[in-house]
């Protein structure tokens, strides 16, 4: 059964999490930083949110975002 489409409001608080595909660990190395800071300030731009707080751990993420 297809999942039912979000509704995502204007100046709402969002908490996102997921975690790497069959739980590949993501190494903590400065190449894999900026691969991830750049996706996120791409995201940010493109869809007109803002990112208050991240987490990342081993393999998965938590995040909160405000959408404007």
């Amino acid at each position: 059964m297809p999942r039912r489409r979000r509704i995502i409001k204007s100046n709402a608080v969002y908490e996102i999490g997921f975690r790497a595909s069959q739980g590949i660990p993501l190494p903590c190395i400065p190449i894999i930083n900026f691969i991830l800071k750049s996706i996120l300030a791409r995201a940010a731009r493109n869809f007109s949110i803002h990112i208050c707080h991240m987490v990342w751990m081993g393999n998965h993420v938590h995040m909160i975002v405000v959408s404007k």
